[in-house]
């Protein structure tokens, strides 16, 4: 699964890694959790490294992968590698 926001309060990240928590006992071993998003400052770095301490608490941070600024390359990779199930 794949987020993809800036890492900014109004996203609500920490919200996301709960639910993820609670889905990912039910998913296949190789499930992840792909975070992608920018950060532009000090203020967007705190949020990330909340998050990595909030992935740890939940116990699911082998689960969680940040991606952080990447480049244009990197993120089209990423969307092109996208399974879509509906």
């Amino acid at each position: 699964m794949v987020s993809f926001a800036q890492f900014r309060p109004e996203k609500d990240h920490a919200l996301q890694l709960r639910v993820w928590a609670r889905v990912v006992p039910k998913l296949p071993d190789d499930a992840v959790f792909m975070i992608v998003g920018s950060v532009r400052d000090t203020d967007d770095q705190r949020i990330v490294d909340e998050l990595r301490k909030l992935a740890y608490e939940l116990g699911i941070s082998k689960r969680v992968e940040f991606k952080i600024n990447l480049s244009r390359d990197d993120l089209h990779a990423i969307f092109s590698k996208a399974k879509v199930e509906i």
